[in-house]
């Protein structure tokens, strides 16, 4: 809408890396439209039976500076603090804050500055650390080259190359890098923390899913690799107790502590899994309070990576009624169901075995003790 109008005005429409050229001139239509667009959602809200706010530049919610750089013009600057208290005060009384992305200058109160809504959106994240950020555009996500929306970006893995080969730039690298930032910045919590680039039409699809229809953006955890001899006992103990509510059976440490077992750990102790022989995980374990993160996912990645191989394989098994067999279901090439000689109903999961080889690895597992 803003670029119609300036358009309309005969104003040249120009961004610098993906932030657009603001001067006196342009503020003004930029407080216009904010304000216009702020009253009307606030009524589309209440219109659906919410109560919301519009908390405008009187409120001073963002404080912004200058970027000290033509190129921007004078008015387009960087937020450098938020003023949390109208959105509390909103929010205790039961009411939708909504914000405009206009900031007031630190350094002098009577002058305005446009900001990207992605930092402001970024900034308010670090502050109210929200388990779920949404960034919401009108792409629905962020986009490759084929302009599909890419379903996930773990961040340690993924956003270096997606730069590098120019998957995404400009305004989508913009969000991607706020997102990144709104979870660095909140220390190790950032791990357990998501942003979300989603379409409006699929907002509530994304607060009431884990990964939803857009752009699910984590950092990814940090996972080290030990020989099982120098993790303490006590600590997988105090992980598997968390995430089962079961302990292992007496004399496991003792049986798995040897040189062919390691250990995949969460460097704050979040989750492990124990792998024997490079390929069978024995153990799969996420704390209460982390699960649906993404930990399992980059603990099974770790088993595979470590493995230093083109051609990767892991296989493992699972009692039937464990809660982690549907998400077990998203990650394997093959399963098979099986009696175990104890009894029990298992089922078995690999990943890269041939089927006859798969096989085997089942009745081998078949024959193997329990661990609870």
């Amino acid at each position: 809408e803003l670029s119609a109008i300036l358009e309309e005005s005969g104003i040249e429409n120009k961004f610098v890396n993906g932030d657009r050229y603001t001067d006196e001139r342009i503020i003004s239509e930029v407080v216009s439209i904010a304000k216009r667009k702020g009253v009307e959602l606030k009524d589309a809200i209440e219109a659906q039976g919410g109560k919301a706010a519009f908390l405008g530049i009187s409120q001073r919610v963002i404080r912004s500076q200058d970027k000290n750089d033509s190129r921007y013009g004078s008015n387009n600057g960087d937020p450098v603090g938020v003023n949390l208290h109208p959105v509390y005060d909103a929010i205790e009384q039961g009411i939708i804050p909504i914000v405009t992305p206009i900031g007031v200058s630190q350094d002098n109160p009577s002058k305005l500055h446009n900001l990207n809504s992605a930092r402001i959106g970024a900034l308010l994240t670090r502050a109210i650390d929200p388990v779920k950020y949404l960034m919401v555009t009108s792409s629905g996500g962020v986009l490759d080259k084929s302009n599909n929306v890419i379903s996930e970006i773990v961040l340690r893995r993924d956003l270096q190359e997606l730069v590098r080969t120019e998957v995404i730039s400009e305004g989508m690298l913009l969000n991607a890098e706020e997102a990144a930032r709104s979870l660095y910045e909140r220390g190790p919590l950032g791990d357990d923390r998501s942003a979300q680039i989603v379409g409006p039409g699929n907002l509530l699809h994304e607060l009431y899913t884990h990964k939803g229809k857009g752009t699910f953006i984590r950092t990814g955890y940090e996972i080290e690799k030990k020989p099982i001899s120098e993790v303490p006992e006590q600590t997988i103990r105090k992980i598997v107790v968390d995430a089962f509510g079961e302990n292992l059976k007496d004399g496991y440490y003792q049986k798995r502590c040897r040189d062919n077992a390691h250990a995949l750990i969460e460097v704050n102790g979040k989750g492990l899994a124990v792998v024997i022989d490079d390929e069978y995980m024995d153990i799969l374990a996420v704390r209460n309070g982390y699960r649906r993160t993404g930990l399992g996912t980059d603990l099974i990645d770790a088993a595979l990576k470590s493995q230093n191989s083109n051609s990767p394989s892991l296989y493992w098994k699972t009692q039937t009624d464990r809660d982690a067999v549907d998400f077990y279901n998203g990650f394997e090439t093959g399963r098979q169901f099986f009696t175990h000689t104890s009894g029990k109903q298992m089922i078995a999961f690999w990943i890269g075995l041939e089927l006859l080889n798969a096989h085997e690895k089942v009745e081998q597992m078949r024959q193997m003790p329990l661990n609870f």
